[in-house]
């Protein structure tokens, strides 16, 4: 992605360490399901929370390895996501038991 490219991307945390996030991309089957990759390197996304960032629902303790939430901001010059608003779906949406089709 360029820089400046807006983006609004659900994903599983896998890395929480402070500000800074790292993340599988999730694609989309129903609503309420959503597919792993079948190869996740491919979908790694780096994120960063910034003191601005707004969680529009849940709480900042929900912003932990495994959870699924939804991530929406600008990519940087470095492909890192800086992210405006968080939207924590754990608890609404599930990851299919099936990795995503090819």
């Amino acid at each position: 992605m360029q820089a400046g490219t807006q983006i609004k991307v659900v994903v599983r945390l896998s890395n929480v360490d402070g500000q800074e996030l790292s993340a599988i991309r999730l694609q989309p089957q129903t609503d309420a399901v959503f597919c792993a990759p079948t190869d996740p390197s491919t979908s790694i996304i780096s994120a960063i929370l910034a003191g601005d960032t707004s969680i529009v629902m849940g709480k900042p303790h929900e912003i932990r390895p495994g959870a699924i939430i939804q991530l929406a901001g600008a990519f940087d010059n470095q492909h890192r996501l800086h992210v405006k608003q968080v939207v924590i779906l754990s608890g609404y949406v599930r990851i299919s038991e099936s990795p995503c089709a090819q």
